[in-house]
């Protein structure tokens, strides 16, 4: 963030202050590259989902038995051919049935070519065996995904408690989707089968997205003395009508002034045509002159509520907080491009509910705190510094009982090769792993060396629900940390996933991880896996204290 100037201010106008001071531009650290020569390799075995002939059975026992089918002795073939990739670990069999005498495996992701759909919900492989559409997707699965796996959904309870209106709708499993009549015997019902259980976007909604969420309901707000709560009361109703006066308790200093309209700014991100600057306080008067008109914000709003519906369905198809913030954050960091640029947009949802749009840190944090309030999650925003003493917005966000720390801004990456895809290095951590990293937060920097404190945050202690710990990325020695990233390595290369990252429990292994003797044996490893490899590179965590080990693949 660039830091600018302050304005010489008068005693009459004591409240003006450079739009700077609220400017929260964050610097993000670029992937350094690690070139290594080849050395001898000693392959280990390494392990993949395995695939459960009952498991599939169970998925899909609404279709035809085994007997069934052979006394039939037939089945209705609709020729296509298309490219599909499996959703998971999975068998081919001889006959388009459940319980059918299996041909091969499959893990996850892998690419196979269709030639045909039965009228018993299979597709036919160019090899002549079937594969169940349950398990078939025209989308390649990997790392750059917004979907949750339904075993981590069923880990959490929802255990938010806000006065924000849930919807009901509920997630259909994949059992639950294919438990058609076999009568419906066409290509059309087996494309259909299939689109319902791997693109959970499709659903619509007709119905309008509505910002409800009461701001006396939010963590800030509930911490500020009376008088601030009031003037944050006065500016929110008064943006709301595009007032161009706000009313000032008396009473209040400069500086809770400032503090109460920085707080409304961080936290209400629905108030996208706010400016950042503080406005004058003239005879107990703010002046606010905003971004944009009341027409301008409601079209800019009808194209936020568009891409919003389409979050959200995904969204409420999950029942743990947990698989909604994964959701959220997934979208977020997909759909957004950082910039160094610091702008108003830049720093607000306008851009950050935008697909590609250009985001700065606090763009990222307000878009977050956004989705978390349509969801019913609850959240904050806050603002502090990274290491090199630039100003940065992150959220803490509610889950599995307790505050996590997440940061979109950094989950989001800058490389030389430009791919696009989603670091967990900051998804739901404690405090504790990111206190070298994320500085002072929630502390009002002012160019004259005054500091304002906005609220005492939530501290974050639990780590149940790192995303690590969720997935069983974590590792507590070398040999099984060397084992993981391995086994990541080989299923990445299967679906083109640029990104394998794993999180050791202790310094000592992050350092041997980053050796040139461990780089080498994985570099070696993955070019054994029978794919092009162009390079392979590392990138050590931001913050010692997240022990996160990252090596990127970047193919020809």
């Amino acid at each position: 963030m660039k830091t600018n100037t302050k304005k010489t201010i008068s005693a009459a106008l004591a409240l003006i202050l450079a739009s700077a001071i609220l400017t929260t531009g964050c610097g993000k650290a670029e992937d350094a590259d690690a070139s290594a020569a080849d050395t001898s390799y000693s392959e280990e075995s390494f392990y993949s989902e395995e695939a459960s002939a009952e498991t599939e059975e169970a998925i899909i026992s609404a279709a035809l038995t085994r007997a069934e089918l052979e006394a039939k002795n037939t089945w209705n073939e609709t020729q296509i051919s298309e490219v599909m990739y499996t959703t998971q670990a999975c068998f081919s069999r001889k006959v388009p049935t459940a319980g059918a005498e299996t041909v091969s495996k499959y893990t996850k992701g892998t690419k196979v070519t269709v030639v045909a759909a039965t009228d018993t919900g299979y597709y036919k492989l160019k090899d002549g065996s079937f594969i169940h559409s349950s398990f078939l997707s025209d989308t390649k699965p990997g790392a750059a995904t917004t979907t949750v796996d339904e075993d981590i959904d069923e880990i959490f309870d929802d255990d938010n408690t806000t006065t924000t209106k849930k919807s009901s709708t509920t997630k259909k499993t994949t059992a639950q989707t294919t438990k058609k009549n076999s009568s419906e015997t066409t290509k059309k019902t087996s494309k259909t089968t299939k689109k319902t259980t791997t693109d959970k976007t499709s659903t619509s909604s007709s119905s309008s997205v509505t910002y409800n969420v009461d701001y006396k309901t939010k963590y800030v707000y509930k911490q500020l003395p009376s008088a601030e709560k009031q003037l944050y009361a006065n500016i929110v109703e008064a943006a709301k009508s595009f007032k161009s006066r706000v009313a000032v308790p008396e009473g209040l200093s400069v500086n809770q002034t400032i503090k109460t309209y920085v707080n409304v700014i961080n936290q209400e991100p629905e108030l996208f045509w706010l400016p950042r600057a503080i406005p004058v306080n003239i005879n107990g008067y703010l002046s606010i002159k905003y971004i944009y008109t009341a027409d301008q914000a409601a079209e800019i709003q009808t194209a936020i509520d568009k891409n919003v519906k389409t979050i959200l369905n995904t969204v409420d198809q999950y029942k743990s907080t947990f698989s909604k913030i994964k959701v959220i954050y997934d979208w977020v960091v997909l759909n957004s491009n950082f910039s160094t640029s610091d702008s108003e947009d830049t720093c607000s949802i306008k851009n950050g509910l935008t697909k590609g749009a250009d985001l700065q840190c606090a763009g990222y944090a307000k878009t977050m705190q956004y989705l978390f309030d349509l969801a019913g999650i609850r959240s904050v925003v806050i603002i502090g510094k990274n290491p090199e003493g630039t100003t940065h917005a992150w959220n803490k966000v509610y889950c599995d009982n307790g505050y996590y720390v997440i940061d979109a801004t950094w989950g989001d990456p800058i490389n030389e090769h430009n791919e696009d895809y989603i670091r967990y290095n900051y998804f739901l951590v404690p405090d504790a792993w990111v206190k070298n990293d994320h500085l002072s937060p929630n502390t009002y920097f002012r160019s004259n060396g005054v500091t304002i404190q906005l609220f005492d945050e939530p501290a974050c202690t639990k780590t149940s629900a790192n995303y690590y710990k969720v997935y069983n990325k974590e590792f507590s020695s070398y040999k099984d940390a060397m084992a993981g990233m391995k086994a990541e390595l080989a299923a990445n290369i299967k679906t083109g996933t640029v990104a394998t990252t794993i999180r050791v429990t202790s310094k000592d292994i992050w350092d041997k991880m980053n050796t040139n003797d461990s780089f080498r044996e994985l570099q070696n490893y993955a070019k054994a896996q029978g794919k092009n490899v162009k390079k392979l590179s590392r990138l050590k965590a931001y913050g010692e204290g997240t022990y996160v080990v990252q090596y990127d693949i970047f193919y020809k």
